[in-house]
């Protein structure tokens, strides 16, 4: 069993149940007999199964990850304003993704193509180094939630 890949396919197998009793337990659906959910339970310990976060997020199209992309973190003022953001987010389920550009236009930009790319859930810019509205421009794909 060791070298068969893991997934709800496998474990239903094992459990002797539905792929679809088998997400019903692992999104915690109320709806479930007992007993399936505790044969499905001790699947998924005795196998240690924790959902692949990237094909959750393929599903129900949110990753509840935000990237911050901040001009330079070593300032005090720049820190507070992370700590705050990362804090807010955190309470209401959200990991933040921090991004330091150091000042850097080029790295800014990086760090704006590799969160898009990721899909986060937002984008917050804090102290941005584009200046001049040309570079502004080049991210109006993004929704203005995550602009403005």
């Amino acid at each position: 069993m060791a070298s068969e890949k893991m997934n709800i396919y496998t474990l239903a197998r094992l459990a002797n149940v539905s792929i679809s009793t088998i997400s019903r337990v692992l999104n915690n659906y109320p709806h479930v007999a007992e007993d399936k959910r505790l044969r499905v339970q001790a699947i998924l310990d005795k196998y240690n199964y924790v959902p692949n976060a990237a094909a959750r997020n393929l599903v129900i199209k949110n990753t509840k990850t935000i990237g911050i992309v901040i001009t330079d973190i070593r300032h005090a003022h720049y820190a507070n304003i992370a700590f705050t953001i990362e804090q807010a987010m955190n309470e209401v389920g959200y990991i933040v993704i921090l991004c330091n550009t150091g000042e850097s236009t080029s790295e800014q930009t990086e760090y704006l193509k590799v969160l898009t790319k990721k899909q986060v859930d937002g984008i917050i810019i804090v102290g941005s180094v584009f200046q001049q509205p040309r570079d502004r421009g080049r991210y109006s794909h993004l929704s203005s939630e995550q602009t403005g």
